[in-house]
């Protein structure tokens, strides 16, 4: 029910193939699995029964993991060259990391949280260092209100790291998410206000 991979270069496309033929599988880590592409974690999908993903996006440019209705927690880590991830269908989604990531990525794990997340009650964008209050207002209305709107049941958001936030951004969420422990490094926010 739980496989662990970490293969370096050795761990490529056609071995992510073979996955799809293990319907038992329930938790699945690939760590630092430099030889996999983008269309080979496509097949990822296929995985209807998993619960639990952890991958190591170093080396892809783009991740699509539609249609995983059993997906309960997701951890993408080393999200550097990622430019975007696609998470239609995973509505069951109830915690989601999104660690260590650069500016364009961002820009597409924020517009993937347009998809109906309403289970989602964790959210770790720590250490995004490029995260901006902007970012999150990926909706037309310009106010952290539509980006959140799917995000109801959030518990939890972790900030820390996010040193291109302001501290009025972050109070912001506070402000809109009342029950959701949000948690920032206040020293390294810079405190201007807002500018809408």
């Amino acid at each position: 029910k739980t496989l662990k991979l970490s293969g370096g270069s050795v761990l490529g496309d056609a071995h992510l193939v073979h996955l799809c033929q293990l319907p038992g599988l329930r938790k699945l880590a690939l760590w630092q699995c430099a030889g996999l592409s983008s269309i080979a974690v496509t097949h990822l999908s296929e995985l209807e029964n998993i619960e639990s993903l952890r991958i190591d996006l170093s080396g892809l440019t783009e991740i699509s993991l539609c249609d995983l209705v059993n997906l309960k927690d997701l951890d993408i880590g080393g999200a550097i060259n990622v430019e975007g991830i696609d998470l239609g269908g995973c509505a069951g989604l109830s915690k989601l990391n999104i660690e260590n990531a650069e500016y364009d990525f961002i820009d597409g794990s924020m517009q993937a949280l347009k998809e109906p997340l309403t289970k989602l009650r964790r959210l770790s964008l720590r250490n995004c260092s490029e995260l901006t209050d902007e970012a999150l207002r990926y909706s037309s209305d310009s106010n952290f209100d539509g980006a959140l709107d799917s995000l109801i049941n959030l518990i939890f958001l972790d900030l820390r790291g996010c040193t291109s936030m302001t501290q009025g951004g972050v109070d912001e969420l506070q402000a809109l998410l009342p029950d959701c422990d949000v948690r920032s490094d206040p020293m390294s926010i810079p405190s201007s206000p807002l500018i809408y």
